[in-house]
């Protein structure tokens, strides 16, 4: 009887991270091939059935159904929304929506260069019948509609001359106030720029100071945080410093302080990114400025953020002001804010992402499987649950997987597959050998029972104690152990 029990596949021996990584870098890749062309995004609405390929994603799914196995050690009859849980996979519908919604924003921010610019752009109106591939990716997702920044690979950016614009970025957040300060000591002019996305808006600021007084104040607000980040905000924010520059008399030596190192990166070797057009024209402003002030010296630094450093926090009010739809005028014309800026790719993914994500906990909230779970878990899908599996080796993955789902070789188990003659308990033949009862009540285990809580700490242990993502599976896993309840499992 014991040989038919459906124990977890032992397959390569690899730990829950690394099975996990393998499926999402070998596996996927081949699945979602040229997915945009041969794939309809899967969608419902309530009271209608779901639309789209939706015989691909179920076939697809039994495959990532058998990742998921392999990944978390459950037995072959838990259920499919269990296993994608604890292995923190994307349903395969969602998962195969949101590759389809990634490859279209990779369409909507081509270049004019490139042929499929002009298809995707006709495809943007939606006819009612006869729609091509890109039609039913738009249609699923109205935020493709939007207008677009654009992404050239082949973008050239004005040159800047060498030792013109440097920038510095300190090892230490005491050692990078201590340069500031020391700069600011000297009574040059110093900006601080810094852009915030606060209450659903983005906004950028830019501050002049001579010593501990404010010359002048720039702002700028770009829009909300579904169309625009914080990254570009940044970069406008470096914008709004040139404006300030070239709206001073005479100024010829500046020292910038921003607290983004990503964004001091991309100003000084700008690379086809999201915010492209954004540093296309910093640099832009800045071949202006220089046409006019050949002797022009920026140095770029980087400042640490809320440590009190006063323009630092002026400036971080201005851009959270600007965020909630605040902007000054300008002393010199820059045509790109002269209309509302294209929205951001990164925006869009990250909005996405956010969707999606909603749409998966929409999706297993309902589930009982979720109530099951949620008793002694948050239930909420995280990368949390991932991290539990981290340093465990695959026996402790899989015990630890069938534990939480219930599905374990226990009595209690057993007998709902007919593979054992009863539920109860060998030892207390009167109570069903559920999880509860093996790791709480059992009486034969009582001594290890006592050990379990000399390392837990407390004399209440519960299920949630003991099986929840927030705990140490350690000790827990120790018990199993000590029982030898499971001799298959070299724990």
């Amino acid at each position: 009887m014991c040989s038919r029990i459906p124990i977890a596949t032992p397959t390569f021996g690899l730990p829950h991270p690394y099975i996990r990584q393998l499926f999402l870098t070998i596996v996927v890749p081949r699945m979602e091939y040229a997915l945009p062309v041969w794939y309809r995004p899967v969608t419902e609405r309530e009271g209608v059935r779901r639309k789209g390929t939706v015989w691909v994603a179920r076939t697809l799914g039994k495959v990532q159904r058998q990742a998921c196995k392999l990944i978390t050690g459950a037995l072959r009859t838990t259920a499919t929304d269990t296993l994608d849980f604890h292995a923190h996979l994307l349903p395969t519908h969602i998962r195969l929506n949101r590759s389809v919604f990634n490859a279209a924003t990779r369409l909507a921010t081509l270049p004019a260069s490139n042929p499929v610019r002009r298809t995707f752009l006709r495809c943007r109106r939606v006819p009612r019948f006869h729609r091509s591939p890109i039609h039913h990716i738009i249609a699923a997702f109205p935020i493709l509609q939007r207008d677009f920044e654009t992404i050239d690979p082949q973008r050239r950016l004005v040159s800047i001359p060498d030792g013109t614009l440097t920038t510095h970025i300190a090892r230490t957040k005491d050692e990078a106030k201590d340069r500031m300060e020391r700069i600011m000591a000297r009574g040059g002019t110093c900006i601080f720029t810094d852009g915030s996305g606060f209450e659903g808006g983005v906004g950028s600021a830019a501050v002049a100071m001579k010593g501990e007084e404010v010359r002048t104040t720039r702002s700028k607000h770009l829009g909300g945080e579904d169309k625009h980040t914080v990254f570009e905000a940044e970069v406008c924010g470096a914008i709004l410093a040139l404006d300030i520059i070239s709206g001073t008399p005479r100024l010829t030596d500046v020292d910038l302080f921003m607290d983004c190192q990503p964004t001091i990166h991309a100003i000084s070797s700008p690379q086809p990114q999201p915010g492209q057009y954004l540093l296309a024209a910093f640099h832009a402003l800045l071949g202006r400025l220089l046409s006019k002030r050949r002797t022009l010296k920026i140095r770029i630094h980087w400042v640490p953020a809320h440590i009190g450093i006063t323009g630092n926090e002026l400036v971080d009010g201005l851009a959270k002001e600007a965020a909630q739809g605040d902007s000054s005028p300008l002393s010199s014309r820059v045509a790109l804010f002269e209309s509302p800026l294209p929205a951001s790719k990164a925006a869009a993914v990250a909005s996405g992402i956010k969707a999606f994500n909603a749409r998966w906990l929409a999706e297993w909230k309902p589930s009982p499987r979720f109530t099951r779970i949620s008793a002694f878990d948050s239930a909420i899908p995280s990368k949390t649950v991932t991290r539990m599996y981290n340093k465990l080796n695959r026996p402790g993955c899989s015990i630890l997987t069938q534990l939480r789902t219930g599905h374990i070789g226990l009595n209690a188990y057993l007998h709902r597959f007919h593979l054992a003659p009863s539920p109860l308990c060998p030892h207390c033949a009167a109570v069903p050998e559920s999880v509860s009862h093996f790791l709480l009540a059992c009486p034969a285990h009582r001594t290890h029972r006592l050990r379990l809580i000399a390392r837990v700490g407390t004399t209440r242990i519960s299920l949630r104690r003991l099986l929840s993502i927030k705990h140490e599976p350690g000790p827990v896993l120790a018990f199993v152990r000590d029982t030898g309840r499971f001799p298959r499992y070299a724990l």
